[in-house]
């Protein structure tokens, strides 16, 4: 089961990323570890799932057929649990902590 988590204390993020007993699944990791990496120099992610680096694994050799970019969190959802997602809210600004809107966390 997935948590809608409010926005976290920066130190209690980094805890969480980097705690071999959390199961931390994100779509694109490579992207957000990119940022926090910046924020953090000495971060070392432990138990990452990355649901985009699975499924170009999972495919690897097989002929794949979803439109442009198989690998969007979107057509995951679509394929795999039959879920639409409306892509017009990918984009939040966190600062300063604006609260969610019901069709974000819909998304």
């Amino acid at each position: 089961m997935g948590f809608l988590l409010p926005p976290l204390p920066q130190e209690f993020l980094r805890q969480w990323v980097e705690d071999p007993d959390v199961e931390v699944i994100v779509h694109n990791a490579a992207f957000d570890l990119l940022f926090l990496c910046q924020l953090w120099p000495d971060l070392r992610p432990r138990n990452i799932w990355d649901t985009k680096l699975a499924e170009q694994l999972f495919i690897l050799g097989r002929e794949y057929e979803l439109g442009e970019d198989p690998f969007t969190l979107s057509t995951l959802s679509d394929v795999y649990l039959g879920v639409q997602l409306d892509k017009g809210n990918v984009r939040t600004s966190f600062a300063p902590f604006v609260p969610l809107t019901d069709e974000q966390v819909e998304y």
